[in-house]
C-alpha cells in the first residue's frame, strides 16, 4: 500500500508545499506504482509550488525516470526553444517556459521577490531533458529532468 499524499497539502503555502511534497516522495518505495503516483501527484501539485529545491526534485526525476508517462513528452518538437527569467546570479533551476514574456516577469521577480539582477536566458533541449509541460497559470512551463553542465554553457553562450 502507498502512502497517499497528505490532505493537509493544502495547509501549506506554495513557499512550503514542494518540502511537505518531498517529505511524502521520500516516503514512496522504489516501485512502478510508487513511481505512477509520484508523477500523477507531481503534475497535480506543480503549479502550486514556489521556492523549490531544485537538486531535490531532480533527485526524484531521477528515481521515477522509468514511471514517467510517455504523455507528458510525445507532443514535444524534437527540439524545444525555452526560456529562464531569473537573478543573474542564481543558479539554474528545472521550470522553464516558452515564452520568452513568461520568463522576462520572472526574471523581474515573482511573489513579492525582486531580482537584483534580472536575466532571460535561452537553451535548446530535446523532450528526453523534459519531465513533464505544465500550463495551469498560462506559463507554458517546461519542467527539466535536470540542468546539466553543458544546458548552463549554453545558456551563458547565448547570454552573451
Amino acid at each position: 500500500m502507498l502512502p497517499d499524499l497528505p490532505d493537509f497539502l493544502r495547509h501549506y503555502s506554495s513557499a512550503e508545499r514542494p518540502t511537505a511534497f518531498a517529505a511524502w516522495a521520500e516516503s514512496l518505495p522504489r516501485t512502478k506504482a510508487a513511481g505512477s503516483a509520484f508523477w500523477s501527484a507531481l503534475v497535480k501539485e506543480w503549479s502550486g509550488f514556489d521556492a523549490i529545491d531544485h537538486v531535490r526534485f531532480a533527485q526524484f526525476f531521477r528515481r521515477f525516470r522509468s514511471s514517467r508517462p510517455t504523455g507528458f513528452i510525445e507532443h514535444l518538437p524534437e527540439k524545444i526553444r525555452i526560456f529562464r527569467g531569473q537573478d543573474a546570479c542564481d543558479a539554474f533551476g528545472l521550470a522553464w517556459t516558452t515564452d520568452r514574456r513568461v520568463a522576462e516577469g520572472f526574471a523581474q521577480g515573482h511573489r513579492g521577490v525582486r531580482h537584483d539582477d534580472p536575466y532571460v536566458y535561452e537553451i535548446t533541449v530535446r523532450p528526453e531533458d523534459v519531465a513533464l509541460c505544465c500550463d495551469d497559470r498560462a506559463e507554458h512551463e517546461i519542467v527539466l529532468l535536470h540542468v546539466t553542465p553543458e544546458m548552463v554553457r549554453q545558456a551563458i553562450a547565448n547570454a552573451d
